[in-house]
Formats: structure tokens, C-alpha cells, sequence
């Protein structure tokens, strides 16, 4: 049986936090609310599915800053999701451009980048901080 990360422990605030920023109700001054910038590590066996936290398009599948190593990131509605450290091998199931349901496998669990063991590295990102990580990416 494969062991899932499904990122649960987010899963009703990343609602809320969607309901937020599609209603305006949350701004780049007060971008500390909810889920925005706060970073989640999920330990995780090597090689366990990772999950779309939410339907999107993938704007970034590589190697971005040392720190993360092997990255996700997904454009949402209103903002985008981030899930980094995944495997070298096979630790990317998509690619820019793709269109992403909630839940689907996106990746693998690994240790990349500045990982200290094998973990999920997950952030819900704004725009601008998204901008950043693509911009990093091309560097």
C-alpha cells in the first residue's frame, strides 16, 4: 500500500485562506494571515506521493534555490502552492504548462536541496513571492 501525503493538516485553512483572497480580504500588507508564507514540513517516507493541495497549473517543475532543491510550484486562483525537497529520482510527475486536479500526484517525497531528511517541504506563496522563486529559478 503507497503512503500518501495529502497535506490534511492544511486542508481547512487552505480553504479558508482561498475564500479570503478570492473575496480581497487578504492583501500583500496582511499576507501573514491565514496560510500565506507559512511554511509546512511533512516528514514522509522516501518516495511517497506527493498531492496537488488544489486544482491549478503548474508554472514552475525543477531545481530552483540550493535550499529547496527538486520544486513544485502551482498557480491557484488566488495564489500559489509550493512543494519542494521531492526526489531525485522520479521526484517530478509534471511539467510547466500541465493542469492539475486537487489531488493528484504531482511528485515524490525526497531530500533534496538543503533537506535534513526525507520531508515534504509545502508553503502557500502570493504573487509576488512566486515571482521570486520563478525568477530564482531561471538564475
Amino acid at each position: 500500500m503507497k503512503k500518501r501525503i495529502l497535506i490534511a493538516a492544511v486542508a481547512v485553512s487552505l480553504s479558508v485562506a482561498s475564500a479570503a483572497l478570492t473575496a480581497g480580504a487578504v492583501t500583500p500588507a496582511d499576507k501573514t494571515l491565514f496560510l500565506i508564507d507559512k511554511v509546512y514540513t511533512l516528514p514522509a517516507e522516501n518516495g511517497a506521493d506527493v498531492f496537488a493541495a488544489a486544482d491549478g497549473e503548474v508554472v514552475l517543475a525543477g531545481t530552483t534555490y540550493p535550499d529547496l532543491g527538486k520544486t513544485i510550484l502551482i498557480k491557484h486562483d488566488k495564489f500559489y502552492s509550493v512543494y519542494a525537497h521531492l526526489s531525485v529520482s522520479g521526484g517530478i510527475k509534471v511539467k510547466v504548462g500541465d493542469k492539475v486536479s486537487d489531488n493528484q500526484v504531482i511528485g515524490k517525497v525526497g531530500a533534496t536541496g538543503r533537506a535534513t531528511g526525507y520531508a515534504l517541504y509545502f508553503k502557500i506563496v502570493s504573487k509576488d513571492e512566486a515571482e521570486k522563486i520563478i525568477a530564482a529559478s531561471k538564475s
